[in-house]
């Protein structure tokens, strides 16, 4: 990341995750376009960064359809073009699959993987005139297995790896780099919300999976990396 000053555009920058990857980053000079569904989080994090590294702040619900061309065109504006696209916004849900709504589902769907979708399709112009593109997807240990009573996190989640997996076929022609990032349990507001009793100590650290998106970052050479799988100590191998 030295020879020159990636911007990035980083979706679900407040939070565990989002806030690890964005003071990453923002150690190593990037620009930073911070998304959230809160104005006054974002803002709030882009304060602390500042020193390191000014950033946007920008605020908008993914579920909605016409979300994610409005931040990457502000973005854009804002930062005369964009280089890498982190899609780590997402959100889960805990029911069994009978008791699972048609909202819940929607929702997961809508910002887990159509949200994704739709910035890279809008952040498509700017990752071609790139020399150092790249779109991250967070995904999760779920896009590739099933768990009791997280059906539409999972659904969503596989969707995410199939999406993921046909934009890097339509754009290596252009050497835009898509990698995936699956995560294992990582102790951060979204597991709080949905294991209140949870003992933290037993999963991962959020900058655990900043440094596997920093380290993608970094791997420009001949050799391509399509995903990192990141698992608790405590759980089985994944071959």
């Amino acid at each position: 990341m030295n020879e020159l000053t990636l911007r990035v555009v980083l979706t679900g920058a407040t939070g565990g995750i989002g806030t690890a990857i964005a003071r990453r980053l923002a150690r190593r000079g990037v620009r930073l376009a911070l998304v959230g569904s809160s104005l006054e989080k974002v803002t709030t994090l882009a304060r602390e960064l500042e020193a390191a590294s000014p950033s946007l702040s920008l605020a908008g619900d993914l579920a909605l359809s016409d979300t994610p061309q409005r931040l990457i065109r502000e973005a854009a504006q804002h930062m005369g073009g964009i280089d890498v696209l982190i899609n780590n916004a997402g959100v889960a849900h805990s029911a069994a699959w009978n008791d699972t709504t048609v909202d819940a589902f929607d929702r997961c769907m809508a910002i887990n993987a159509r949200a994704p979708f739709l910035l890279a399709q809008a952040a498509r112009p700017y990752l071609l005139e790139s020399k150092r593109a790249a779109i991250v997807n967070i995904a999760s240990v779920a896009a590739h297995t099933g768990y009791k009573n997280e059906l539409a996190y999972a659904a969503s989640k596989h969707a995410l790896l199939g999406i993921s997996k046909v934009l890097a076929t339509e754009l290596q022609p252009h050497d835009v780099r898509v990698h995936v990032i699956s995560t294992g349990g990582v102790a951060s507001p979204m597991l709080t919300n949905l294991h209140p009793d949870a003992d933290l100590s037993a999963f991962m650290d959020p900058d655990d999976v900043a440094r596997a998106v920093e380290f993608v970052l970094d791997s420009r050479s001949n050799a391509v990396i399509d995903e990192i799988r990141i698992r608790r100590r405590t759980s089985s191998p994944v071959w």
